[in-house]
């Protein structure tokens, strides 16, 4: 509807200027066609692109997207994109990362904002992007226990937990474990993901390991309570990601831009007020509240800058090799070629 009628303005437009040279006298008519011709063409060029973006969750619930969340529910990024030519069209995906690596590869969207072990999975697959954003560099995970004879990490060995394999909550347990000194080879690890919550209920399983989200989820749904989260420990975290197709890319190196805007306004605001964050994360699935508890670890927020620091780089190529190691992906990305931050430093000088 925005488009027919951007061209009736067009339109318009165009006519009014012929008609009024054409009332002065003052251009002959090769002119007069000439001068609509380029308002017509000026018009049309600022006519405005889709651009197709995708994130995990559902419009209606609570999105796991991070600062994304912020530029996303605040209108951020339809602002910047609309500011830069584009009709922002964004698509929610229930099933995560290889969802939106399938919607990727399949040519179905042009942006994804996801967890990094999808999006450098669905790289080393064949999808070819480029990284141009981080959306949390310091994305938390937690252990909810349904077992009072767990007291500490420690209590963990001889029991019953829920890590989903390969996932980036199994990269979290790997380190947690070696950072509390758990001897992984006493805990029965149960890979689960649908069920989790029922497991936890009738017994069957004593723990499970999840994102901060996640745990605080359970907690307040009344399914267990958090043991402990890896705060503060090297490598007990994962980080959250933009990322674009080079095709698209290549033609709109300024959409990535515009996005970098929206999440440097979105950081902004939550410096500047952190309900902004809670607010813009609740859903029905958590309420504003209680993300205020899944944040409280550092409420300096600084891990939430768009801007990728020689710090997350250095996380990612211990992840990258950690990625090999467990073989869900063939060879290490060459991170100089996968990340670009040239669009950010754009964003920030402008």
């Amino acid at each position: 509807m925005r488009k027919s009628t951007k061209q009736l303005g067009t339109i318009l437009l165009a006519t009014v200027m012929v008609l009024g040279l054409a009332g002065c006298g003052k251009k002959d008519a090769e002119t007069e066609t000439t001068e609509a011709n380029i308002i017509t063409t000026e018009v049309a060029d600022k006519e405005e692109k889709v651009i197709r973006v995708g994130g995990p969750g559902a419009e209606e619930s609570a999105l796991n997207m991070e600062l994304m969340n912020v530029a996303y529910r605040q209108g951020y990024l339809e602002e910047e994109l609309r500011n830069a030519g584009y009709e922002l069209e964004f698509t929610f995906f229930a099933g995560g990362g290889p969802g939106i690596n399938e919607a990727l590869a399949a040519d179905e969207i042009d942006v994804a904002t996801y967890g990094d072990l999808p999006a450098f999975v669905g790289k080393s697959n064949g999808v070819d992007t480029t990284l141009i954003a981080s959306d949390n560099a310091d994305l938390q995970y937690g252990i909810v226990v349904a077992n009072d004879e767990i007291q500490d990490a420690k209590d963990l060995e001889g029991k019953n937990v829920i890590v989903p394999e390969g996932t980036a909550i199994q990269y979290f347990w790997e380190n947690y474990a070696k950072e509390k000194g758990i001897d992984t080879s006493k805990v029965n690890i149960i890979n689960a993901v649908e069920d989790a919550a029922s497991l936890l209920m009738t017994g069957d399983a004593d723990a499970i390991v999840s994102t901060t989200c996640g745990a605080q989820s359970y907690v307040y749904k009344g399914v267990g309570r958090i043991l402990d989260t890896g705060a503060g420990l090297e490598n007990a975290h994962s980080s959250y990601v933009t990322v674009v197709k080079n095709s698209f890319l290549k033609e709109n190196p300024d959409a990535a831009v515009a996005i970098n805007k929206a999440l440097i306004d979105a950081y902004d605001a939550v410096l500047k007020d952190e309900n902004v964050l809670y607010e813009s994360s609740a859903g029905t699935n958590l309420p504003a509240e209680e993300w205020k508890k899944v944040y409280a670890y550092d409420t300096s927020f600084s891990y939430l800058t768009p801007e990728i620091t020689s710090s997350e780089k250095e996380y990612w190529q211990n992840f990258n090799q950690w990625l090999v190691d467990h073989k869900l992906i063939d060879e290490k990305l060459d991170l100089d070629v996968f990340v670009d931050t040239s669009y950010y430093e754009k964003a920030i000088s402008e």
